[in-house]
């Protein structure tokens, strides 16, 4: 289960945590989970970080466009 699988990426992620490696941890949390747990293969797992990285990328950029302004 989750425990399981937590448990033995422990030691790692927080050395990750520790050398502010946030995106390597949180990485390292989701295959744990979301491979273990929720049966998610590494496709459908790349996919999903595809869809994020992509749904980051468009807020990212919109909020970077200078405001308009109506007259």
């Amino acid at each position: 289960g989750a425990s399981g699988a937590l448990s033995s990426i422990r030691p790692q992620v927080r050395r990750a945590l520790a050398q502010g490696q946030l995106l390597k941890a949180s990485s390292m949390v989701d295959n744990a989970l979301m491979t273990t747990d929720l049966g998610i293969s590494a496709a459908q797992l790349a996919q999903l970080r595809s869809a994020r990285l992509e749904l980051f990328n468009r807020r990212v950029s919109r909020n970077a466009e200078p405001e308009k302004t109506s007259s």
